[in-house]
């Protein structure tokens, strides 16, 4: 019953978003490209920094998503130029990657 029910629900949403000018699928992939790179990021950070805790990553993760929401936001101000989506994925690998790195060196030199 369930199951039914979460396909009417995603049936239900997908009839909302059916246009020609704004489709589903954009709208599915700015979702994307703002949070698949931070947790791509703290995947890496699992595998690569030994050190690291669920503190760390959950701060890089969390520091990630804000500077990607606000690059999103940004240009819509007119402040800097927009990116293409597929650069998001990208800079929340690095920031996320560079926040756990200072994190676990700042907690070695405490």
């Amino acid at each position: 019953m369930a199951t039914i029910f979460w396909a009417l629900v995603i049936m239900s949403t997908g009839l909302l978003f059916e246009s020609e000018t704004n489709p589903a699928v954009d709208f599915a992939l700015k979702i994307q490209s703002l949070i698949y790179g931070g947790l791509l990021g703290v995947f890496l950070i699992g595998v690569f920094m030994k050190s690291a805790d669920l503190k760390t990553a959950m701060t890089s993760y969390t520091l990630a998503i804000l500077v990607l929401v606000l690059l999103f936001v940004l240009p819509k101000f007119g402040v800097m130029p927009a990116l293409n989506l597929t650069w998001f994925t990208f800079f929340g690998v690095v920031i996320s990657f560079i926040t756990a790195f200072v994190m676990i060196q700042f907690r070695k030199a405490s």
